[in-house]
């Protein structure tokens, strides 16, 4: 059924058929509800919570426990290590993000330009992003290393995936500057400093 704003327009052709949402969203007279800001907005919370472990926590769950540290150097070659590890994933999303761009801007699916890609990448992005966690060696290991690069490497390529055309998904949803600037507010509310170590 297709979803009504507070200008009650209700259509199942035109722009609103490329996003795939259906409802008449993108029209000029579309207002989205408050709801529908905050169902968009909200998806910005879990992406969130990807970014925010994975730039705080891994030094911190891959390093040796303190008391198996007897030297400055050792913690620093495991720094290094990660450091390398989250530059190799770092580089996976730089590439990343031009071409999954390019793919969702000339995508023709049935579903829109960027659901899709949403859809798709959602389930991938989670089981990557949580298999960071369980390294294959128990300890401190190369094996470690080299698991933490490929599942880093793998979540960033499929965060990009969801991510970049979930944010490109606002301008189509509502031609109003003053509903982007709101939507955009909501989105970067998300309250993930808690996640961060002290």
């Amino acid at each position: 059924m297709p979803l009504l704003g507070k200008a009650g327009k209700m259509n199942g052709t035109g722009a609103e058929g490329r996003v795939g949402i259906g409802g008449g969203m993108g029209k000029p007279g579309y207002v989205l509800t408050a709801a529908q800001r905050a169902t968009y907005a909200v998806g910005m919370f879990s992406s969130a919570i990807v970014t925010a472990n994975a730039m705080s926590w891994l030094l911190y769950y891959y390093s040796p426990p303190p008391n198996a540290v007897d030297q400055g150097m050792v913690f620093l070659a495991i720094g290094v290590l990660v450091g390398l590890a989250r530059l190799f994933g770092s580089s996976i999303d730089a590439l990343t993000n031009p071409l999954v761009a390019f793919w969702s801007d000339r995508s023709r699916h049935p579903g829109g330009r960027r659901i899709p890609f949403i859809r798709r990448g959602t389930i991938p992005l989670m089981v990557l992003a949580v298999l960071i966690w369980f390294p294959p060696v128990r300890g401190t290991s190369v094996y470690n290393v080299l698991w933490l690069a490929l599942t880093l490497g793998g979540t960033w390529f499929f965060y990009t995936y969801v991510v970049a055309p979930y944010l490109a998904l606002m301008p189509e949803l509502t031609p109003h500057s003053e509903e982007r600037v709101s939507l955009t507010v909501i989105r970067g509310s998300c309250p993930t400093s808690r996640l961060r170590p002290r």
